[in-house]
């Protein structure tokens, strides 16, 4: 379990490329959905922390060059490599498909 953990907090830390002024910084509760059994996991006491240039869980914080918001999506952007995105469900909900199962932030 903690190895899965510490993936998705690799991933989110990718994903979430940089903040700036997009509206949807501030701290995330994490709920895993595994896309080959359909059980629903919680984080646990996990909270991702979105700001306005950085992206922080489990005390490792990652630093980016954007986030914007694109088409209903947050495009994240580092230098030299593809943007990837999330899915804005609504105000206080983003979703992160990382292919074998889904994430879903919910704002605290």
């Amino acid at each position: 379990m903690k190895k899965i953990k510490l993936f998705f907090t690799s991933v989110i830390a990718v994903m979430l490329v940089g903040c700036g002024g997009h509206g949807y910084e501030g701290e995330y509760s994490i709920e895993f959905q595994d896309a080959f059994f359909g059980k629903k996991q919680s984080g646990g006491s996990a909270v991702m922390v979105l700001g306005s240039d950085y992206m922080e869980l489990d005390g490792d914080r990652t630093e980016f060059d954007s986030i914007k918001v694109v088409d209903g999506r947050l495009l994240l952007e580092t230098d030299g490599k593809q943007p990837e995105t999330l899915k804005i469900i609504d105000d206080s909900t983003i979703v992160m498909d990382a292919g074998f199962g889904v994430m879903k932030f919910t704002k605290i």
